[in-house]
């Protein structure tokens, strides 16, 4: 397994008073195969955002390799090599 690790610490995060995240944490190791998995509405989507710059008025803290790192925008998180990839499937994809 690769030394590389990204962690997310106490991730909060609210929009207009619904808590959305409450304390979240989150770890990756590099090298190996994750999947971030639940029910609708559970907040996966939007960990991801906050992960990816798009929602910076997160709280919380992030560490890559120990190190702090500030994630406020797409741009911040590119430079830091963290980018999403996205795939909507449909039944026409799915086909054998």
């Amino acid at each position: 397994m690769s030394a590389n690790r990204l962690e997310m610490h106490n991730i909060s995060l609210a929009f207009s008073g619904f808590q959305a995240l409450n304390k979240v944490d989150f770890t990756l190791h590099g090298g190996s195969v994750h999947a971030l998995t639940g029910a609708n509405g559970a907040g996966k989507s939007t960990l991801m955002a906050v992960l990816c710059g798009t929602h910076a008025h997160y709280e919380g803290e992030v560490t890559i390799n120990n190190l702090p790192v500030t994630i406020r925008s797409p741009r911040d998180a590119k430079q830091l090599g963290i980018h999403r990839c996205s795939r909507r499937w449909t039944w026409r994809w799915c086909r054998a």
